[in-house]
């Protein structure tokens, strides 16, 4: 018998991001790291999208790589209340994919070759989990920011319950997570609202339900969360986590800077608007006064010396006999031996 009959098929695993450059970005990375490896790929893209950002990304991203399989999910109409009760419009967009969720099981029943996996973002678990559970299909959750975050995320509705986190101590500066005291000025100002809100209520329920996951994987890497990522998959932030395994940092792909960087030059000084953290304040910041601190950080020859180590680390992070890429292969592995 030839190589080519003993050869098992590729698996088939499809990404379902969410809403926001910053969450499709790392998405789209993977996609293509997977592909590279002979995973195919479905990307499962809502509609309509929030920015005019996505559209164009997504758009060049699968004209760029065809061998990436589109899926669309056409998004249910949300109700006016929901609509008017939150200022931001990303907490609105993913709570309209949260509340279109079950649409998906048809969608994903239809895809042929059957799904080896499913990887979902962060903020889609509670309601994208029942789903995959009811097919009997595994449920990756990809937390898109860091390993210190994610300690946060999933031990945060054990933590406050349904009170809000600085109701029993209104001096306190620090909120206590399962891991360690974090400074309450880097919180997401939402979560230490008194005033029920949908960031609030979207992090209890999928921090909540991630332990129903059967894995999660983090864009990050050993060496600079080395006691992030130990504290989770020791249980000693919450009990009954699955494995959580740092694979990143992702490589930029090359379309990246052809979409962004050339509309921003193009824009007239002041015009574009600047958004800093979890929904806080907002500035307008001229292109100067962005290149002024640029200068100032990279001047200072700490910085430069730290930011060229983290460098070097995040390469051999990724590079061959690297702790993301053995994380990475061994997540390929599974998916291979379930399909």
């Amino acid at each position: 018998m030839s190589n080519s009959q003993n050869q098992k098929p590729a698996p088939h695993v499809a990404l379902l991001p969410s809403s926001g450059m910053g969450h499709l970005t790392p998405f789209l990375r993977f996609a293509v790291s997977l592909a590279q490896h002979g995973v195919q790929i479905t990307l499962i893209t809502t509609h309509p999208t929030i920015s005019l950002a996505e559209s164009q990304t997504l758009s060049h991203f699968f004209s760029t790589f065809p061998h990436i399989t589109p899926k669309q999910l056409n998004l249910l109409p949300l109700n006016n209340a929901t609509r008017d009760n939150s200022e931001d419009p990303f907490y609105v967009k993913y709570e309209a994919i949260r509340l279109s969720s079950h649409l998906l099981k048809p969608l994903l029943s239809s895809l042929s070759p059957p799904l080896s996996a499913l990887v979902t973002d962060m903020s889609l678990a509670s309601t994208v989990i029942p789903v995959t559970q009811s097919l009997n299909l595994p449920n990756y959750i990809l937390f898109t920011s860091s390993a210190q975050m994610l300690t946060l995320f999933v031990s945060f509705h054990a933590t406050v319950g349904s009170q809000a986190p600085n109701n029993s101590d209104k001096t306190e500066d620090y909120f206590q997570t399962g891991l360690q005291s974090i400074p309450k000025s880097r919180i997401p100002p939402p979560l230490l609202s008194d005033t029920p809100n949908l960031l609030r209520t979207q992090i209890i329920e999928n921090g909540k339900k991630m332990i129903q996951s059967d894995g999660i994987l983090v864009n990050t890497f050993q060496t600079i969360e080395q006691d992030s990522l130990g504290a989770l998959n020791d249980g000693k932030v919450v009990n009954g986590l699955p494995r959580v395994t740092a694979i990143g940092p992702f490589p930029p792909l090359g379309i990246e800077r052809t979409q962004s960087v050339p509309w921003l030059d193009d824009q007239p000084d002041g015009s574009v608007l600047y958004a800093w953290g979890w929904g806080g304040g907002e500035v307008v910041v001229k292109g100067e006064e962005i290149a002024e601190k640029v200068r100032d950080i990279m001047g200072n020859e700490l910085v430069k010396a730290k930011a060229k180590c983290v460098g070097e680390e995040a390469r051999r992070a990724v590079g061959d006999g690297g702790g993301s890429k053995k994380g990475f292969m061994e997540v390929i592995e599974i998916w291979k031996k379930s399909f």
